[in-house]
């Protein structure tokens, strides 16, 4: 969900969990060398459809940081 920018990407499908222990071949597939933690498990998602969002209803929300920006208008 991007509340600043109005946007929220809705995807559609399956989750499954792969444990290092019982399938050690899908983590080392997945590992990144250069990443030196180990992996105890991995999460595949399998994506069925997916779905931009028409921005109508999705309320703009900031951080306070970015509200800042607006504070000149206060005073």
């Amino acid at each position: 969900m991007d509340y600043a920018g109005r946007q929220r990407l809705k995807i559609w499908g399956y989750a499954a969990t792969h444990e290092a222990a019982d399938d050690p071949a899908v983590l080392t597939d997945l590992h990144d060398k250069d990443y030196k933690a180990v992996s105890e498990r991995a999460v595949i998602i399998t994506i069925d459809a997916f779905d931009w969002n028409c921005p109508q209803h999705i309320p703009q929300r900031f951080t306070l940081e970015e509200m800042e920006q607006f504070r000149h208008f206060e005073e």
